[in-house]
């Protein structure tokens, strides 16, 4: 593969477990709030 073709596979591997992520993490949340939350994602770019 090419490296572009090989960078946009890695930031749709990122976008769809970000996607993942927050969809999981809303289902824990319930009517009460616990106030603000802060997502970080870290990727790695092996290229």
């Amino acid at each position: 593969m090419g490296e572009a073709v090989q960078r946009r596979f890695s930031v749709m591997t990122a976008v769809v477990a970000a996607l993942g992520l927050t969809a999981t993490l809303s289902g824990c949340g319930g009517e009460s709030g616990s106030g603000d939350v802060t997502l970080k994602l870290v990727a790695a770019d092996y290229g």
